[in-house]
């Protein structure tokens, strides 16, 4: 049911001449699966896609632009360590994402016809060939 609905969308995105984004899921084996589908769609309909996890450029995807979730996993670590360590967890300040990564898949730009500028491909923080 799901392939059907993303074949409707990327159909109607095509006509308008749009873009699609893939936002991230729940249930993240069905959300890779849909993502794997959506990335299928996008390059027979040649439509430029966005994915919300960097897992979804590196399976096929155009681009990725989002917080590095690595950086979130090592912040969230230092706190763990002030709460093992005593700190009341209301103490801790809220924080907001610091770093935010870009990854562009080139093979999926060159498969729907787009052109990525060099001043774009410098400032990735990863370029799939």
């Amino acid at each position: 049911m799901w392939k059907e609905s993303f074949e409707i969308a990327t159909n109607i995105a095509y006509r308008n001449g749009g873009q699609i984004g893939m936002p991230r899921g729940g249930n993240m084996d069905c959300t890779m699966v849909a993502a794997k589908t959506g990335a299928d769609l996008a390059v027979k309909s040649r439509l430029p896609t966005i994915y919300s996890r960097p897992e979804y450029v590196e399976d096929g995807g155009l681009v990725f632009y989002g917080v590095s979730y690595a950086d979130l996993f090592r912040r969230a670590a230092t706190y763990v360590d002030k709460i093992l360590k005593g700190t009341k967890p209301a103490d801790l300040p809220i924080e907001q994402p610091k770093k935010f990564e870009l990854i562009i898949n080139l093979n999926a730009a060159k498969q729907i016809g787009l052109t990525i500028p060099p001043n774009v491909l410098a400032r990735a923080d990863k370029v799939i060939k």
